[in-house]
């Protein structure tokens, strides 16, 4: 003991402790500080939305009231029609997503690749890019396939015969989402060109990421009503032609008067067979 420096050691002490003090500090200011900005704009998020309810009956067409003589009608219809081009839109995504995570997982996972899920999330996602969202999954998903070291039905020495088995699966996969799923949910939506909705969506993750990404196709399909509308009204010419109009679509609508019709055709089915054993 009589060898032991004490102050050198603690001097070694205080230098190891000083800064994780210190950055201990830094780091529960810095909570502190979002904790407090979290419950300030909460508290002012409540306070705004209780008056803006208050003020408006809690009806949504009293939150915004435009009263120009001669445009009542109009702004009635645009509402409609960009009330059906938002909640169509972001409901058959989003139901398209789903369907499309949930068939990579099970695919996937059959085929025993790696990383299923992340997978299945990034084909999900590829849907809001057109053309460029599904090219880099089939790339990441190739490139996982080739190196990852176990393959299921004794592949390891053919790796490239595994990928392209996977690539080829997941292609079908999308084509068929993308050829006949995606068409009867979305055709009587929006009626913009994909390669319009791709440069809009480059523009809009470049301004606001991945949300930008999200909202670029009713974003465009929104300017385009706006723009045949002006055009129309400057021309004095119908902006809301009959044929333009179009129902609204109800995602999952489709399916259920499928799924009727086939379960109405079993049991008639079911029927027929047993007046058969009847007779």
């Amino acid at each position: 003991m009589r060898t032991v420096e004490l102050q050198t050691i603690t001097d070694q002490v205080l230098a190891f402790v000083q800064p994780v003090l210190g950055r201990t500090g830094t780091l529960v200011g810095t909570l502190a500080a979002r904790a407090a900005e979290i419950f300030g704009w909460t508290f002012f998020v409540l306070l705004v939305s209780y008056f803006v309810m208050s003020e408006s009956n809690g009806l949504r067409s009293n939150l915004i009231k435009i009263e120009l003589p001669g445009y009542a009608e109009d702004f009635r219809k645009l509402g409609d029609e960009l009330g059906r081009i938002w909640n169509a839109f972001l409901r058959g995504q989003i139901f398209i997503l789903i369907l499309t995570f949930v068939i990579y997982v099970i695919l996937l996972s059959i085929m025993g690749v790696k990383y299923a899920l992340g997978l299945a999330l990034l084909g999900g996602l590829a849907k809001f890019l057109p053309y460029i969202g599904p090219t880099i999954t089939w790339t990441i998903l190739a490139l996982v396939t080739f190196f990852q070291t176990s393959k299921p039905f004794n592949l390891e020495a053919q790796p490239l015969l595994y990928t392209i088995i996977v690539v080829v699966v997941m292609l079908v996969v999308d084509q068929i989402i993308d050829s006949f799923v995606a068409p009867r949910i979305m055709a009587r939506t929006l009626k913009v060109h994909p390669a319009a909705v791709l440069v809009t969506a480059l523009i809009a993750a470049n301004l606001l990421g991945i949300m930008g990404l999200v909202i670029a196709a009713p974003t465009l399909a929104t300017f385009t009503l706006l723009g045949r509308y002006t055009i129309r009204k400057m021309f004095d010419q119908d902006p809301f032609p009959p044929q333009a109009s179009m129902p609204e679509v109800s995602v999952g609508r489709d399916w259920m008067i499928t799924l009727r019709r086939l379960q109405q055709l079993l049991l008639r089915r079911k029927e027929n067979i047993i007046s058969d054993k009847e007779k």
